[in-house]
């Protein structure tokens, strides 16, 4: 399979690319700075291409979505501040691709989200109820970030009928090595219930890749933490 991944610089990103090209994938890794990607170069110049592109221009994608069987976008911005301007990193980013995967004529693509960005706080917050604090926590410090995520999903879901998404929407990211503990999957939902509140970040790409090797939730979200 031959897969465009975006934001393959960062620590998510990087493990998806690994580990797809050890699984003989061909990766486009699409980045801002090329010598970022120098140590899997190295290891798989066969199978490894590292282009530079601007994700919020089309014109600039397309070129390199051309003859891939699916573009993978791990791209993350920091937090803005509940106090800052509004974010628009995600909303914009995902317009640019999904208008060059247009172009390129493909369709499946996975992204990435997160937990909670909808969720109602339903119980009460006080310290036996610790999954109610992380809700409210979350939702309080990284209002603009998940207000950013959110409007990403409704623009997929409302006019993206002719493209095959699927939107991880993962818990906490833990850079740790691969955990062999269970992850806790379910689509349609933004929240787990016993689950830890985190997901190790090679586990997270394991998934990913099985979802695109299986072809597996197609149109649909899908919540992910290690399970408790």
């Amino acid at each position: 399979m031959r897969i465009a991944v975006l934001g393959a610089t960062g620590q998510t990103g990087h493990a998806f690319c690994s580990l797809a090209l050890k699984n003989e994938h061909h990766v486009i890794a699409i980045v801002r700075d090329a010598q970022k990607m120098n140590g899997l170069s190295k290891d798989f110049s066969q199978t490894l291409s590292v282009v530079q592109a601007d994700i919020f221009n089309p014109q600039s994608l397309v070129h390199h979505f051309k003859e891939v069987d699916a573009v993978v976008s791990c791209l993350g911005s920091k937090f803005v501040l509940p106090w800052k301007e509004e974010s628009s990193f995600y909303t914009d980013s995902i317009i640019s691709i999904v208008s060059a995967m247009r172009q390129a004529q493909v369709q499946r693509l996975i992204c990435i989200s997160a937990a909670l960005i909808r969720s109602e706080i339903a119980l009460p917050l006080n310290l036996k109820n610790p999954a109610a604090m992380f809700r409210k926590f979350v939702r309080t410090v990284a209002v603009s970030h998940l207000k950013d995520m959110e409007k990403m999903e409704n623009f997929l879901m409302e006019s993206c009928s002719d493209i095959n998404y699927s939107i991880m929407r993962p818990y906490a990211l833990i850079s740790k090595p691969m955990s062999s503990r269970e992850v806790a999957i379910e689509t349609d939902t933004d929240q787990l219930e016993n689950s830890a509140f985190h997901i190790y970040r090679e586990n997270l790409a394991t998934e990913m890749l099985s979802g695109l090797e299986q072809s597996l939730w197609i149109q649909k979200t899908v919540c992910l933490a290690m399970r408790c």
